[in-house]
């Protein structure tokens, strides 16, 4: 059993520059996608990085706090 178009008898070859041309156009357009891609997520990286920044700069200032008070506790004691 083969496998075909439902309309292999419509069908016409296409001439190889037509191919080459829309086959470069193609590739353009998956080269365009995949740079927007890139540049998500490079920037989705970026934005990660800075969160984690803030979110260990704020745990070290709770640590800070945390000792601060303990110390001043430990003074008044």
């Amino acid at each position: 059993m083969v496998l075909v178009p439902f309309d292999w008898i419509e069908r016409k070859s296409h001439p190889l520059d037509e191919i080459v041309g829309s086959t470069y156009t193609s590739l353009l357009g998956l080269a365009h996608d995949v740079t927007i891609l890139n540049m998500g997520l490079v920037a989705f990286n970026q934005v990660k990085f800075l969160l984690e920044e803030k979110l260990w700069a704020s745990e070290a200032r709770m640590k800070v706090v945390k000792e601060a008070k303990k110390a001043t506790e430990e003074k008044a004691s």
